[in-house]
């Protein structure tokens, strides 16, 4: 597993090639038997996973989702610096392991 911030992280997956996952704890009404609200609520933690054949596109991917959070330059170069040291990461970690990109 590469934790790519703190929200997102890439797994490997034997089936699919790499698993983006997204993670992150999130608040609910509660319901009652009824199904109505009861003023009351609770936190749970949502997941979403995307599956890609390799780690590049799913890094692709993480940049897309996470690089519409940029409002100026100031912030544009500090998430570009970032993502780069995040790619070089994953790169020493996939030659470490011995894969391909």
């Amino acid at each position: 597993m590469i934790q790519l911030d703190q929200k997102f992280k890439l797994q490997n997956n034997s089936t699919h090639g790499v698993e983006l996952v997204f993670e992150e704890q999130r608040t609910k009404q509660k319901l009652n038997k009824q199904k109505e609200k009861t003023g009351e609520t609770e936190t749970f933690l949502f997941k979403d996973t995307w599956y890609y054949p390799n780690p590049v596109l799913a890094i692709k991917k993480w940049i897309e989702l996470t690089s519409s959070q940029v409002d100026n330059l100031e912030e544009l170069i500090e998430s570009t610096t970032q993502i780069n040291k995040t790619l070089d990461k994953i790169y020493s970690e996939y030659v470490k392991n011995g894969r391909k990109l």
